[in-house]
């Protein structure tokens, strides 16, 4: 998983409300409770706890700059190799023989072969879909985190095949400092970013950190966008010059006088067995009071009613900007482009043959109170 990972594969940042971190903190005390005597200085209350998004639905979780657990999607958190260093006897271990070093090392699944053979080492209390440490013959430390496929018993009475995936080994990207690559330039509507990043910091100066002042995931630099006009009336020069600015504007598309409206009832019934797919509107999602059940969406526009986005979220949906769309899917992949009935205003209901010729439907202006005579 992490084999290649590095800095660009971060999508983005946040730090996380209150509620977001005591349900981080509740669910890494469930799932290891040899850590909760030292989770409050692993996880401070008045820290500011950092969820940095990643490709392929990946999530690690930063205090200090320090990445301290990871995860896939809903799915379980798992400590770094680091860490499971300092608190070595917090997940279950399994233990491959000296063969299957070299290849776990190389970032492959741990066979079941490796496990039952001469030299490996199983846990008969393991279940299916459990993180487990990967220990070798011979060796005092973890060289690898996984996940287990299948339960210790069936690796047993199975042994074929793939018994352990490999999440997190020695010396791949997420062992090395995640931060190294030159500074990165993202655009955004009205301002330039530059995003500078930091190189994490060893989880041996953990409890050196937690008496500093926390200091951010990345450090920020905002710079005014474009070039200020200079006053002295219309230009006289008749042939085309290049730009004095070497800014990358970027093209977000124009919002029409009138766009169009898109409700839920329209947007549920566009989206139905696209769960997958996120959902584009170059114009505002509304509300529908009509729709009870709000199913979990995935939708970007350019604007939502205060109510359409609380549903959404409510849901176990998300709201995205165009910004945001370009990040998740840069070359839209997996969107849905949608639009609202684009002949409901009032105007087009003038449009047409003349009012009163036979067949015509079309509106009049001054409304027609009755016949002359």
């Amino acid at each position: 998983m992490f084999k290649k990972f590095s800095s660009e594969d971060v999508s983005s940042q946040n730090q996380v409300k209150a509620s977001v971190q005591r349900r981080i903190r509740q669910s890494i005390a469930e799932e290891y409770p040899g850590l909760e005597p030292v989770l409050d200085d692993l996880l401070p209350k008045k820290a500011p706890l950092i969820v940095v998004k990643c490709q392929n639905h990946l999530n690690l979780v930063l205090v200090n700059s320090v990445p301290l657990f990871f995860n896939i999607r809903d799915g379980p958190y798992m400590p770094t190799l680091r860490l499971l260093h300092q608190y070595p006897d917090i997940m279950k271990k399994l233990q491959v023989d000296r063969g299957a070093i070299k290849f776990v090392l190389a970032g492959a699944n741990i066979m079941c072969p490796g496990l039952t053979s001469p030299g490996g080492a199983l846990d008969d209390e393991v279940e299916a879909e459990t993180p487990v440490a990967i220990m070798a013959e011979g060796k005092q430390h973890a060289l690898a985190i996984g996940f287990t496929k299948m339960s210790a018993k069936n690796i047993k009475a199975i042994n074929k095949g793939i018994g352990v995936d490999n999440m997190h080994y020695l010396n791949d990207g997420l062992w090395k400092p995640i931060y190294q690559s030159s500074s990165v330039t993202r655009v955004g509507f009205k301002r330039k970013t530059t995003i500078q990043p930091i190189n994490s910091i060893p989880p041996k100066q953990i409890s050196t950190l937690q008496n500093k002042k926390p200091s951010p995931c990345f450090t920020v630099h905002t710079t005014k966008r474009g070039i200020d006009l200079v006053a002295g009336g219309k230009s006289k020069k008749s042939k085309r010059t290049a730009s004095r600015s070497d800014d990358i504007l970027p093209q977000t598309p124009r919002q029409a006088k009138l766009t169009s409206l898109l409700s839920f009832s329209r947007l549920i019934q566009f989206m139905k067995g696209k769960d997958d797919k996120i959902a584009v509107v170059v114009g505002t999602v509304t509300d529908d009071m009509r729709i009870y059940e709000v199913p979990a969406l995935k939708v970007t526009a350019l604007r939502f009613t205060e109510t359409a986005r609380a549903r959404i979220e409510k849901a176990g949906g998300e709201c995205f900007t165009f910004d945001q769309l370009a990040l998740t899917a840069p070359l839209g992949q997996n969107t849905v482009l949608l639009r609202g009935p684009k002949n409901a205003r009032e105007a087009v209901k003038h449009f047409g043959p003349a009012p009163g010729v036979p067949h015509s439907h079309t509106k009049p202006y001054v409304p027609l109170e009755g016949k002359e005579v």
